[in-house]
């Protein structure tokens, strides 16, 4: 029975391939080993699995979603109202002989790569003094600003499309001046933090505190702003 079967076998064995199976025996063998691990792969993509990968969050597409890296500029005009912080400045506007009048302020921001932007700025704040003063024409503190600026909020759905806080350093090239002589320069590096208010874009409200570096400095001096802006 055992010498039956194997003859069965070898008789199996030695019988010719049909024209179709040779065809398709040379088709397996022509084929290169990586093509045939990517066969599986091709399967799929022809819809016979269903392999579906989810889709994840990411930064920038919550930023998107959040409607804050469609506009890449900004312009804010702003009221800007400045004190210097030593003690010999206090005293002067408490005697009445510094006062302090609105100043004016105006700024271009660009983002560079959400939620990094850059801000390039400027300001102008007029002081007049008493009679009893020796500067009686009053003086004018003026400069412009270069900040790069950091949107640090989260998505946060909703919220996110209407709030937008931001925190920036820089420097700026400022002075003191009376229209013809310069008495003192105030320039040097500063950090400010602020927030944007969306509530009818590309309109949006700005509030902005800043202040001057270092914190022992005589010409130190801090800024409160409040403005209003468009994005386009």
């Amino acid at each position: 029975m055992r010498k039956f079967l194997l003859l069965l076998i070898a008789v199996s064995i030695s019988l010719p391939l049909s024209a179709q199976e040779r065809q398709e025996d040379a088709e397996i063998r022509s084929v290169p080993d990586y093509e045939m691990a990517a066969k599986p792969a091709r399967a799929a993509s022809k819809g016979k699995t269903n392999i579906k990968l989810p889709n994840l969050p990411s930064y920038e597409n919550s930023a998107l979603d959040a409607g804050l890296y469609r506009k890449s500029r900004s312009i804010v005009g702003n009221y800007h109202g400045e004190a210097f912080l030593n003690g010999n400045y206090a005293g002067r506007i408490d005697s009445g002989q510094i006062n302090r009048t609105p100043g004016l302020g105006a700024g271009l921001q660009f983002v560079v790569f959400y939620p990094f932007a850059l801000d390039v700025s400027g300001f102008f704040n007029p002081y007049t003094f008493s009679s009893s003063s020796y500067f009686d024409q009053g003086v004018s503190h003026y400069g412009v600003e270069l900040f790069a600026d950091c949107y640090v909020l989260p998505y946060l759905g909703k919220v996110s499309q209407f709030v937008a806080p931001y925190i920036g350093a820089g420097y700026q090239f400022s002075s003191l001046s009376d229209g013809k002589d310069v008495f003192a320069y105030t320039s040097g590096f500063a950090a400010k933090a602020g927030i944007r208010l969306y509530l009818f874009r590309p309109l949006f409200l700005q509030a902005e505190y800043k202040q001057t570096l270092p914190v022992t400095s005589a010409k130190l001096f801090r800024v409160i702003s409040l403005g209003v802006g468009m994005e386009f």
